[in-house]
């Protein structure tokens, strides 16, 4: 099988388009994000893995994320993604500066970790009054919760993982430090009573990555300017756009 050809990004420039609410990008990264949103972040969090979780191999997988059941609206995911003998079921938001009302913010690329931590803890706190303390809000992130169904092919391909619940965002979201990663027990979510009982008991507890910490933290302290990541949809899209524009 011929490997995929990986794509370079540019972290600084990353950081400018959706951390800075720069103007000149006001209107842009809406599109940007349809184009290359969710399979940027679901790569940046498999080289996060393979870099500081020194996992070898981490596979993104090409399969439904669903209940199994007649489709619901709302009720499925973006991505199973397989690391060690964990897979994650996987919602990804590619959310940025650009966000409307309070959930609107801007960290440069020179930010403090103290300002850092604040903006992260910030969103944090949005996150679980938005999306977990009220029933209203249901769905666009809470849903992670829903124990999806493992395809069968996945099964028999890996006998032996845990399914565990993962969200990925691409602004800077963390509970304390300034940390990528993080692991909350469900029982510090604070959530809603009515929903704390419709969700099934499968996990004890919710991870979250933050896309922006991580690239902040491979600029600062590794001192890179670059990451080659395999991005196969995003390189198809080009191919698709650069035959459009012949």
């Amino acid at each position: 099988m011929k490997k995929n050809k990986k794509t370079r990004v540019n972290l600084i420039k990353l950081i400018e388009v959706f951390d800075e609410r720069n103007d000149i990008y006001k209107g842009h990264t809406t599109p940007i994000i349809g184009f290359i949103g969710e399979d940027l972040n679901a790569a940046i969090f498999a080289d996060y893995l393979i870099r500081r979780g020194k996992i070898k191999n981490v596979e993104i997988l090409p399969y439904p994320v669903n209940t199994g059941q007649e489709r619901v609206r709302g009720r499925e995911l973006d991505r199973w993604i397989k690391a060690g003998n964990i897979l994650y079921q996987t919602e990804i938001k590619s959310w940025c500066s650009f966000l409307a009302g309070k959930g609107r913010y801007k960290l440069p690329l020179g930010a403090t970790e103290q300002e850092m931590k604040e903006s992260a803890n910030k969103k944090w706190e949005i996150e679980l009054n938005e999306h977990f303390n009220n029933i209203k809000t249901f769905g666009k992130v809470s849903k992670v919760l829903d124990k999806m169904k493992v395809p069968d092919d996945l099964i028999k391909k890996f006998k032996k993982v845990e399914v565990e619940p993962l969200v990925i965002h691409w602004m800077p979201i963390s509970k304390k430090e300034a940390m990528p990663f993080s692991r909350t027990k469900l029982k510090d979510l604070g959530l809603d009573k009515k929903f704390a009982k419709q969700i099934q008991k499968d996990f004890t507890a919710v991870n979250y990555f933050s896309c922006s910490l991580y690239i902040r933290e491979l600029i600062n302290k590794d001192k890179r300017k670059y990451l080659d990541l395999d991005l196969p949809n995003v390189s198809e899209r080009v191919n698709i756009m650069e035959k459009l524009m012949k």
